[in-house]
């Protein structure tokens, strides 16, 4: 059962779709959004600075004074983005599930250091995670996605850079082949797709064999009933559709 919902807070416009994406996942199962700003520690960053442009690591007053303007004016906006979208939303602000109840609920978390560093350990025991890949140039939500792919073995869920506009739980596509890292989203995805309308498995023949390995996987999906009453799709090569009896064709 997914109960909470980490939510980085970078402070630009990726935060609301993020929230948006992590309140439709928080709405259906009455979770928890754990919302986390990291704030830069200016000195770090600042030394880090004066290396990069050859000064040879010098660091001065007015250099840390302007990047704890900007690290608070970043703050700022995230914890302003955050406030706004609850108020909006009717988000309870709570800190356990007493104060939550039975409805979705938040809180805001502030760390100092640095992002991957944090994602990675509140990542360690939350449910899922929700993080926006931001634009190309981004290196911070980036670099937190890396982090938390690779360091936390937790869902990551990564939403559009705008907030969704319709049910993202109606129809999923599982991009599936027959390696441990797709059997393990797809068995991390389990609670999404028993909410599933319709489920699409895409598979490339990349060699002989290929098609029935995907088959299998529809065959297990059958098998936990997700083909009751819905459609289970192999996609290109057959098409698969489960009655509420649990027949195959």
């Amino acid at each position: 059962m997914i109960k909470t919902i980490l939510v980085p807070a970078i402070g630009n416009e990726t935060d609301v779709a993020s929230l948006a994406m992590a309140l439709q996942v928080a709405r259906s199962f009455a979770a928890h959004l754990d919302v986390l700003h990291v704030k830069l520690d200016t000195v770090e960053v600042a030394v880090g600075m004066a290396g990069d442009i050859g000064s040879g690591g010098a660091v001065t007053s007015g250099m840390i004074e302007q990047l704890e303007r900007e690290v608070g004016e970043r703050e700022a906006r995230a914890h302003r983005a955050f406030t706004e979208f609850c108020a909006r939303e009717g988000l309870t602000m709570a800190s356990s599930p007493t104060e939550a109840a039975i409805r979705p609920s938040a809180e805001w978390h502030v760390e100092p250091g640095q992002e991957p560093r944090w994602m990675v350990a509140y990542s360690m025991s939350a449910d899922l995670i929700v993080a926006s890949r931001g634009s190309r140039d981004d290196a911070v939500l980036r670099s937190i996605l890396e982090a938390v792919l690779l360091e936390t073995g937790r869902p990551l869920l990564i939403p559009s850079t705008v907030a969704p506009s319709m049910p993202i739980l109606d129809k999923i596509a599982i991009a599936w082949k027959p390696t441990p890292e797709a059997a393990r989203a797809a068995a991390l995805a389990m609670l999404f797709l028993a909410r599933a309308k319709d489920i699409v498995v895409l598979t490339v023949d990349e060699e002989e064999g290929r098609g029935e390995d995907a088959d299998r996987l529809v065959r297990a999906l059958v098998w936990h009933g997700f083909g009751n009453g819905r459609t289970v799709n192999l996609w290109p090569t057959r098409r698969c559709r489960n009655t509420a009896q649990g027949s195959a064709n």
